[in-house]
């Protein structure tokens, strides 16, 4: 079992070490761009959701519009996920 799938705790047949760590990579760019905050920072905890959708919006679309689409497809559906909207 990699450390990956440890810290994890699951990694289904259908995943694969790459495509998880290139949808960790999109999730963290998005957050880097929109800026981090504080855990004390109610302001900024509330517009965090709306901060990271324009930023993944404006990183993915300088992409070809397929390519962009899919990453901003993919962001979004991480986001559902770490959000409680969906479950993996």
């Amino acid at each position: 079992m990699s450390v990956l799938e440890t810290q994890i705790g699951f990694l289904s047949e259908a995943d694969s070490l790459k495509g998880v760590s290139r949808q960790t990579l999109l999730h963290d760019v998005v957050e880097i761009d929109a800026g981090d905050t504080f855990v004390d920072d109610e302001t900024g905890l509330a517009s965090t959701s709306e901060r990271e959708e324009k930023a993944a919006k404006r990183l993915f679309a300088d992409k070809p519009r397929f390519r962009g689409l899919w990453a901003y497809a993919e962001w979004l559906l991480d986001e559902s996920v770490r959000l409680g909207i969906l479950r993996a």
